[in-house]
Order: C-alpha cells, then structure tokens, then sequence
C-alpha cells in the first residue's frame, strides 16, 4: 500500500530537504533561508502527525525525504495532483488549526510549492490556485504613541534602546538594522547616513538612511569599539531578528501595552516613521526611505546632501527626548498667535473707516 495511504515504518534521512537548503544557501539573505527552514520543519512536523505511526512506547517517523522519493519514482505524474493536493489542502488547515494567522498561512505555503517544484514536482498552478486558505480577515493594527515609546525605550537595556532608536528614527526593518556594518555608516553634517546594501534589504534594492542624533548618540559607544566589518545592531551571529521579535514582546507584555490580541511590534517604529515623516515632508520622501516598490520616485534622483535636509525636517518628530516640551512650546505658540491675531482683527474694528 503506497506511503500516502499507510504509513511506513522505516526512518531515512532527510537528504532533499538538506540539498535544498544547502542549494538556497547562499541565493537568499539570512533571514529568508531560515524562514524556508522554519516551513520545512512544520511540513515534516506534520508528516510525522498525519502520516506516520504512534505508539506509546514507540514512534515510527515518516521523513519528509521519504515522502518526495515515492511521489518522484512510486506515483505516476498524471495522479501527482491527485495523491498530492489532498495533503497540501490538510497541510493548510493543519497550520491553521496550530496557530497560524490566515495570511502568513498563505504567504508560507509559498515556500512550500518552491520547495517541490526545485525536487522536480511540478504540480499545475491552476490546481495549486484552487487549494483553499483560511479567511483572511483584515483586522486595524496597533499604532504607537510617544508617551509608549518612552515607556519602552525607559525599560529597556543600553543595546536594545539604541536599536529601537534607529528603527524609530530611520524606518529600517529590523532585518535591515541588524544587517548594518560599520563600513555602512558615513557621515554627513553629524548626521550618520547608513546605505543599506542590497543583498541585505527586502527588495534587494540598495538604499539610504539617516539616523538622528539622538539614535547616533545611543549607538556611538558601540561604532567607536567595533571593526569595519561588524555588526553595529547585532553582536554575535547567533542573533536573529526573530529573537528579538520575542524579546520585544515580553517587553510588550510586562509593562501591559496593548492586548494579547493586538500589541505594538518591532514593524510599528517602522510605521511610526512613516506617519511622522509623511507629515513633516510627504508621503513621497517617506516610501522613498521605507524602500517602498511601486511609488512615485520622485527623490530617487536627489543628493545625500538633498535628502539629508529633507530628513531634518522629519528629525524633530522623531526624536524622543525633549518631545513633549517642544509640543508644549508649539501649543503655547499657536496660542499665543491666535490671541495676536483677534487683537488685530479687533483693533482694525474699531478703527474709523476713511
């Protein structure tokens, strides 16, 4: 009886799945190999649950390797997509049924058909589009305040606080930031200006940043004591934007920001950034240091001295310390105007008409 049937009971290693990665290793960042990593592991977890044996005393494990050898030599290509769909379809529920939230269930399972189609089974896109997701419900993301960032940056460590300034200061992503070398960081009228190379950033498209002088300050004492060559935001190798996903969300959780089901997340600097600067410039200049595909490019042409007074426009509102005595001094202003402009327009009232 074929394997998809019943399960087998031999154990094999998984020598596709470690051909695949060794072959991706190296054409994708970091980051991204280990996310295909991560979805590999879950398809092997769930082999293991719905495909293998399981006895209390023993286990029988079905290896994914296993699992693509009899697809490629045991089944016949025209019923590929009838023994194979049915699993990718319970695949999918099975991530959903674990946790997995609707729309990284279906930006995932990318990495699995990629992964199929490099072991040579090519199913047709037309019978993978017909595989159902769970519903993707469009939910308004949590929004960060100041008084909240000064909550975080107060409670956290010296490292930590310096990352969540560039971040809040310059829109990186946190992979990006924790990508950044010191050969990265030029400067330019006291201003740090980090060009974030290419093979490091989403798009794989170089940009450039800025950070303010408050996030240089924080990351000074790190620029001075490192090579050319190291990590400003990132210590040792074993970091990874993931742990410090986790790490933010106890954060999170201890000073009770938010809600189990919506909280702040290390992408919310990044869309803090965006707010602030596309109200101190525009919304052009904002997607333009986001690294933003698809927009107006209408900055793409200007110079790092250009850009850099653009961006000290934006400064101020990114800047933490000193924030809410400038918006008190920018309030009593205003008022101080308006009270001004009705005693002219009450002095040219009473003055007699010629």
């Amino acid at each position: 009886m074929s394997l998809l049937m019943k399960p087998r009971t031999t154990v094999m290693s998984q020598h596709i799945v470690k051909d695949y990665l060794e072959y991706m290793d190296g054409k994708l960042a970091y980051n991204s190999l280990r996310n295909r990593k991560v979805q590999l592991k879950f398809l092997s977890k769930f082999c293991f649950e719905k495909l293998s044996q399981w006895q209390p005393s023993n286990m029988y494990l079905v290896d994914l390797d296993v699992i693509i050898r009899e697809i490629l030599y045991d089944i016949p290509k025209d019923q590929w997509s009838e023994k194979v769909l049915p699993i990718l379809q319970e695949y999918i529920w099975w991530r959903g049924e674990n946790g997995l939230n609707p729309y990284s269930n279906k930006l995932t399972f990318n990495h699995i058909t990629e992964f199929l189609f490099w072991t040579g089974i090519k199913l047709d896109p037309r019978d993978i589009k017909a595989l159902q997701f769970p519903k993707i419900e469009k939910k308004a993301k949590y929004s960060l305040v100041m008084q909240e960032i000064q909550c975080i940056l107060a409670a956290s460590r010296a490292d930590r606080k310096a990352l969540y300034l560039a971040l809040l200061s310059s829109g990186m992503r946190i992979s990006e930031a924790m990508a950044v070398l010191k050969r990265d960081i030029s400067e330019i009228d006291g201003y740090w200006m980090i060009t974030l190379r290419a093979e490091t950033t989403k798009t794989k498209t170089e940009r450039r940043v800025f950070l303010s002088k408050e996030a240089r300050a924080a990351s000074q004492g790190v620029y001075d004591a490192v090579g050319p060559n190291d990590r400003i935001f990132m210590h040792t190798r074993a970091q990874c934007y993931g742990r410090e996903d986790n790490a933010f969300l106890r954060l999170i959780r201890r000073l009770a920001l938010g809600t189990e089901e919506k909280h702040p997340t290390l992408h919310r600097f990044r869309a803090f950034f965006y707010k602030k600067a596309s109200k101190a410039v525009d919304t052009d200049f904002a997607h333009q240091i986001l690294g933003h595909t698809g927009q107006l490019m209408t900055y793409a042409e200007v110079t790092d001295d250009e850009l850099l007074e653009l961006y000290k426009k934006s400064e101020p509102e990114l800047t933490v310390e000193g924030y809410f005595s400038r918006q008190l001094k920018e309030i009593t202003l205003e008022a101080r105007i308006a009270e001004l402009e009705a005693r002219n327009e009450a002095l040219s009232e009473t003055q007699p008409s010629s």
